[in-house]
């Protein structure tokens, strides 16, 4: 695949993917809240081995696409759902944890959840990390990054 830039757009709810070497015309996109792409308020975008992983602040979901080819990307799986069991209410934020795994941000659940993306198609919830105020002060979430063993996140509470 050409160098390409990944862009999650939350007014258009849009995935799209621009060439490098011509930015003038998009080479694909997707767009549409809730199913099956659930990107109502897209927020962020990583991308990995073929897949898009997007979050969805308004679907309360982190979308996954296949976009081996970037002209026709396609939904490969979601997981979603604010509050109990996945915990990702105003998805913002993710960032992978090694090759299986990804964390994202629930930031109106006040959280921190790890997901399992070995297999694409079915993402699933491993655990998460929960609570405003004292101890973990996960107030509002705003921003993760992962280096090493630890995920270092940014709130706003």
């Amino acid at each position: 695949m050409p160098p390409n830039i990944f862009c999650a757009a939350a007014i258009a709810d849009t995935l799209s993917i621009w060439d490098l070497a011509d930015l003038t015309v998009a080479v694909g996109s997707i767009a549409g809240p809730g199913p099956p792409n659930y990107l109502n308020m897209s927020r962020r975008v990583v991308v990995r081995e073929g897949y898009a992983y997007v979050c969805s602040q308004n679907d309360n979901a982190l979308s996954i696409f296949n976009i081996s080819t970037p002209a026709a990307q396609t939904p490969a799986g979601v997981i979603r759902v604010a509050g109990a069991p996945n915990f990702l209410s105003a998805c913002n934020e993710a960032a992978f944890i090694g090759k299986n795994h990804i964390c994202a941000i629930g930031q109106l659940d006040n959280s921190l959840v790890i997901i399992n993306i070995a297999n694409p198609a079915a993402p699933t919830y491993v655990t998460s990390l929960r609570g405003g105020g004292a101890p973990p002060w996960m107030s509002s979430p705003r921003a993760v990054c992962v280096s090493g063993n630890y995920a270092y996140v940014a709130t706003a509470g």
